[in-house]
C-alpha cells in the first residue's frame, strides 16, 4: 500500500496525450489526403462540366433536364452494383447466392464494401439486425479460434525441441513460418489470383488484399463485378472463404 500511495502521484495520465495524437494524426492525414487527391477531383469535375456542355451542343433535342434525369437513373443503379453497357444490365448478379454470401461476410466482418447494399425496406432492416447478431458473434469466433490457429505453432515448437533445437532458434523458426505462411495467404495468394480473375496489376491487387483485410473497406475495387467477364461459379464464395481464413489467421 505505501508503495502504492508514492508511485500514485507520479503516475501520468496517458489519455490526453493519446486523444492530441488521434487528432494530430487526423488532421495530418486529411491535410496530406487533400494535397494527394483533390487536384485530381478537380480534373474529373472540369472534364465532366466540358462533356455535358459538349453533349448538350452536338445532341440538341436532348435538354438538361431529360440529360440529368437519364444519368440519376444510371447513378442510382450503379449505388446498387447495376452497371449499363450498350443499353444492356451486363454486370454479375449481386444477388445470387454466392454474391450473397460474400455480402454476409463483409456485413459481419465489418467490411462493407458499400459496393453491394440492400434496396429494399425489408432487406434494410434485416441487415440491421443481421449485422446486430452477427458482428458479435464473428469476434468471438476470431477470439475463441485464436488458440485453434495457434495449435499448431505450438506444435512445431514441440516437434523442434524433441529433435534437439534451442529453444530460441525452435521460436524464431516457428515465427518465421508464421509470418510467411500469413503474407502467402493474405497478401501474395490474391496478387498472384486476382491479376488472372479480375485483370488488376499486382499493385491494385495487393492494394485490394491490404484494404479488405484491415476491414477498411472502401469499396472502389470489388471483386466479381466487373461487366463482361466470365467468372467460374462460387467464385465470390472462395473469395469469401479467402477473408474469413485470412482475418482468423491474423486474429
Amino acid at each position: 500500500r505505501a508503495e502504492h500511495a508514492m508511485a500514485g502521484p507520479w503516475r501520468v495520465d496517458t489519455l490526453p496525450l493519446l486523444a492530441t495524437a488521434y487528432v494530430a494524426y487526423l488532421l495530418a492525414g486529411a491535410a496530406v489526403f487533400q494535397v494527394l487527391e483533390l487536384p485530381a477531383e478537380q480534373n474529373i469535375r472540369q472534364r465532366l462540366t466540358d462533356s455535358w456542355a459538349a453533349f448538350i451542343q452536338n445532341h440538341s433535342c436532348v435538354d438538361d433536364g431529360t440529360l440529368d434525369l437519364f444519368l440519376q437513373e444510371v447513378l442510382d443503379a450503379r449505388s446498387h452494383g447495376v452497371r449499363v453497357a450498350a443499353g444492356q444490365a451486363s454486370s454479375p448478379s449481386n444477388w445470387d447466392f454466392s454474391s450473397a454470401l460474400l455480402f454476409t461476410v463483409t456485413v459481419v466482418t465489418t467490411i462493407g464494401y458499400g459496393s453491394t447494399a440492400p434496396g429494399s425496406t425489408w432487406g434494410r432492416a434485416s441487415c440491421a439486425f443481421y449485422a446486430l447478431l452477427g458482428i458479435p458473434l464473428n469476434l468471438q469466433l476470431l477470439s475463441r479460434g485464436a488458440p485453434t490457429v495457434a495449435a499448431p505453432t505450438r506444435a512445431a515448437r514441440r516437434w523442434l525441441r524433441l529433435r534437439g533445437v534451442r529453444q530460441r532458434r525452435a521460436e524464431l523458426l516457428v515465427r518465421g513460418g508464421c509470418v510467411l505462411g500469413a503474407t502467402l495467404l493474405c497478401l501474395l495468394l490474391p496478387v498472384a489470383v486476382l491479376p488472372v480473375t479480375e485483370g488488376w496489376s499486382h499493385a491494385k491487387s495487393l492494394y485490394y488484399a491490404f484494404i479488405t483485410l484491415s476491414t477498411i473497406g472502401f469499396g472502389d475495387l470489388v471483386v466479381g463485378s466487373e461487366p463482361g467477364r466470365e467468372y467460374v461459379a462460387g467464385y465470390r464464395t472462395l473469395v469469401a472463404a479467402w477473408i474469413v481464413a485470412s482475418l482468423a489467421c491474423l486474429a
